[in-house]
């Protein structure tokens, strides 16, 4: 439809296509010949994949060394409440409210244990809205009124987000605790469209 004007443009539904794929960019960049292409991210590595994506060798790399130290990471599987109940979120189990209370009840003592601040991810806006709407009298109403912990959730527009954000850093940096309610649903497991496709990509 590019060559249409709106006058041509065919009564009924319009299909429109995206391309997500970054070759075809990077080789419109080749073809006015630039003296050089500079690509950075905090996100590039492994290297050889984004060299196979782009479809153009990058004969000078520099790579440095992630900012967290390995000792600061410490990796973790909850798989079950603390009365032996399994953790199973698929879609027949997901409302089942002992696992949601006891997801509540855990996510509660993180974040008192965490001034540091939280974020939490959940799967998709319907569950991240069923969690918070369970918890909306227990975990946040004791995270308020006994801790003092603010508790903040992704918003639609990416202005909200940003000032929610700000809200979210000021809060944590007085020294209080915050925890950050996000979704993933605009994140898929291709690496390229998690950064085209995120709206919290700046800040991963």
């Amino acid at each position: 439809f590019e060559s249409s004007t709106p006058s041509q443009m065919p009564e009924g539904r319009e299909l429109k296509v995206l391309c997500f794929n970054p070759a075809i960019g990077i080789a419109r960049l080749v073809q006015g010949s630039p003296r050089a292409i500079v690509l950075t991210s905090g996100t590039l590595s492994p290297m050889d994949a984004v060299e196979k994506e782009l479809r153009i060798p990058f004969p000078i790399q520099v790579e440095n060394k992630h900012i967290i130290d390995a000792s600061q990471v410490m990796f973790g599987i909850v798989g079950e409440t603390k009365s032996g109940h399994a953790f199973n979120f698929n879609y027949q189990n997901r409302g089942d409210e002992e696992q949601l209370h006891a997801l509540g009840e855990f996510v509660k003592e993180v974040c008192v244990a965490t001034p540091g601040g939280v974020l939490v991810f959940f799967s998709s806006y319907a569950v991240l809205n069923m969690c918070l709407r369970k918890w909306k009298s227990t975990v946040t109403g004791e995270l308020i009124g006994s801790h003092g912990i603010r508790t903040f959730r992704e918003e639609k527009g990416a202005t909200e987000n940003t000032k929610m954000l700000s809200m979210y850093m000021r809060h944590i940096q007085k020294g209080k605790g915050a925890v950050l309610y996000l979704s993933l649903i605009h994140i898929c497991r291709c690496r390229r469209y998690a950064v085209c496709r995120s709206r919290w990509s700046p800040y991963h």
